[in-house]
């Protein structure tokens, strides 16, 4: 009966962690179907306003003047394998056995994505292609995504795939926070707290080159990417502060700590 409540107690502690990607998860799919009477009005001119006063100017359009092919398909790269390298980073977190540090990382990423999805229902954004497009006009829902700069990699190649995923997004008016920004941010954060963490400054650059390709390609302003760091920070912190409160691990795990509880979990299952 014991080692029964101990398993519960176990699956419990690992379904707390993983539930705020979950809901992340439902709420991304089914936001779309909120009637439209019920939205705010997407705000057009607050994002390139922001971008003046940090940069004196539009840095989207100082990074994508200029388009060569090298370039275009060096920003559809990492757009491309965006979701896959967090995938990596977790199950890499796993396989060294740092299982407290891949459950912080798994909860802070659930929450970062919530939040961020909830910022873009109540303060909906428009991208940096949609203002170059049509400058201040009020945006409809009717709007599909766009490819923006991807689409020159479409046409170069002769196919639609980034046409087509990005009209079939159910954000559109997204931009502020970018999480293209915040998901390798939260991964540098992680890493970089970790004690003796080899490759951080690598995760930085990789943070960067993310960053850049998002302005690159008039996926998001200045302000967007600055605003997904501050999200994946934020997210981990909150999670290092939680995970050093006594209180907080007995109250997921009261007979023993998560540290002793991920590091058996193998044997319980």
């Amino acid at each position: 009966m014991a080692t029964r409540t101990w398993r519960w107690r176990t699956v419990l502690f690992y379904v707390c962690h993983a539930l705020p990607v979950v809901l992340w998860l439902v709420f991304f799919r089914l936001s779309k179907n909120v009637p439209r009477e019920y939205r705010p009005v997407p705000a057009v001119m607050a994002l390139p306003q922001m971008d003046e006063v940090l940069a004196g100017g539009l840095p989207h359009r100082y990074i994508g003047r200029v388009h060569y092919l090298v370039l275009d398909c060096a920003a559809a790269f990492v757009y491309t394998i965006h979701v896959l390298t967090s995938i990596v980073y977790l199950v890499w977190l796993v396989s060294k056995r740092t299982h407290q540090i891949a459950l912080g990382y798994l909860w802070a990423f659930g929450m970062m994505n919530l939040l961020s999805e909830l910022t873009h229902f109540l303060w909906p954004t428009a991208p940096p292609w949609y203002y170059e497009r049509y400058h201040d006009r009020i945006p409809d829902y009717t709007e599909k995504g766009d490819a923006a700069g991807l689409l020159r990699v479409d046409a170069y190649f002769g196919i639609t795939f980034y046409y087509e995923t990005y009209r079939a997004s159910p954000v559109v008016f997204g931009a502020f926070p970018s999480m293209h920004a915040g998901w390798p941010s939260l991964m540098a954060v992680a890493h970089t707290m970790r004690r003796e963490a080899v490759g951080s400054k690598w995760l930085w650059l990789y943070v960067c080159y993310v960053c850049w390709a998002a302005m690159y390609l008039h996926h998001h302003y200045l302000a967007d990417v600055l605003g997904g760091l501050v999200y994946g920070w934020c997210a981990y912190a909150f999670v290092c502060y939680m995970q050093s409160r006594d209180s907080y691990r007995q109250e997921l795990s009261p007979d023993s700590t998560p540290i002793e509880t991920a590091a058996v979990v193998d044997d319980v299952v």
